[in-house]
């Protein structure tokens, strides 16, 4: 499963997909549930799951990858 998390404010990263966003945090224990039904990562747990291959990571509509 990969889905889409996009970078807000260089701080967080938000996946917006609540079906996504509800496996993610159960399975994972990763990042807070809001009360609009997204995911909240940090930064750190972000990049663990991009580096996982588990989301892609947007910002401004571009990809980001690691380096």
């Amino acid at each position: 499963m990969q889905t889409i998390g996009e970078l807000i404010d260089n701080k967080k990263i938000i996946i917006k997909k609540t079906k996504y966003a509800g496996r993610l945090h159960s399975k994972n224990k990763l990042g807070k549930i809001l009360p609009d039904n997204t995911l909240q990562l940090s930064l750190i747990e972000g990049a663990f799951l991009l580096d996982e291959k588990k989301i892609k990571l947007l910002q401004n509509n571009r990809e980001i990858k690691l380096q």
